[in-house]
């Protein structure tokens, strides 16, 4: 190879090198994974790293604006090569709590330009499918009836091997739901993939660009996976504006599934 080749070769690798360090530092607050929106699975990612310590920001902010990254990078990096400081979303060297409350919820939903959308889906046609099931306690609803939906994962004959940690969103007609009594996720405290209840962290958010989007994201924090079945919790909703009776399971579907071990890893889910 002739010397030109060699050096506009070695060009090529500095420049991409060196964009991609700029590119990489900075950070939305809550777009952990850095695809563009806050959403469940930025609640996963957060989850895997609990409890992780490192180098501050400069500025201590959630403002949904680029902020610098640490002038350090932290111990650990995900499976996507991002650094664990990403998680730290209000930058104050500490992933905990204050990161769920004040990004992750606080900027659910925004967005910023960027070209690469996340992996937020695990529904797969596979024999090692576990199931993700949605059971009414209703077969069909008149106006002003509440639903109450029980959502377990797994079961006897194919337990979930490696739970983590499980997002998944709940996709009603707007226009049914009674917004005085906006839709509710109920976690009870002791869980199968949780014994003991400091071990878990939840979230159920309405889109806010989404009305009728309901998101509820469920993570451990222990970076263990644990194996089982059972119940996930239970969705409740008061369905209004309906005309004589609807079939329960007309009223909503079930999108953006990713159900994840320890490392992030998405293992598959068939919807039941």
């Amino acid at each position: 190879m002739k010397p030109t080749a060699w050096t506009g070769m070695i060009l090529a690798i500095l420049l991409s090198l060196f964009s991609h360090s700029l590119e990489a530092q900075y950070i939305y607050p809550g777009d952990i994974n850095d695809d563009g929106i806050v959403d469940g699975v930025d609640f996963l990612r957060l989850g895997q790293v609990y409890r992780a310590m490192g180098t501050p920001r400069e500025q201590i902010t959630t403002d949904f604006s680029p902020q610098a990254a640490p002038n350090r990078r932290w111990a650990t990096d995900f499976s996507n090569g991002l650094n664990s400081y990403y998680a730290d979303c209000n930058g104050d060297g500490y992933i905990n709590y204050k990161d769920i409350k004040s990004a992750i919820l606080g900027n659910f939903g925004k967005r910023h330009g960027k070209r690469h959308p996340g992996n937020r889906q695990s529904i797969q046609k596979s024999a090692q499918a576990v199931a993700l099931a949605f059971l009414p306690d209703t077969d069909s609803i008149s106006s002003g009836q509440q639903v109450n939906v029980e959502i377990t994962l797994g079961d006897i004959a194919l337990p979930v091997s490696d739970f983590y940690g499980l997002t998944f969103d709940v996709v009603f007609d707007a226009t049914l739901i009674d917004w005085d009594e906006l839709p509710d996720f109920f976690l009870p405290s002791f869980m199968w993939y949780a014994p003991t209840p400091s071990d878990k962290r939840h979230i159920s958010i309405i889109d806010p660009n989404d009305p009728g989007r309901f998101t509820i994201s469920i993570t451990r924090i222990d970076q263990q996976s644990i194996s089982g079945h059972g119940l996930i919790g239970r969705v409740t909703v008061v369905i209004e504006d309906i005309d004589g009776f609807r079939i329960v399971d007309d009223l909503y579907t079930i999108e953006n599934v990713l159900l994840v071990d320890e490392n992030g890893t998405s293992h598959p889910v068939v919807v039941q």
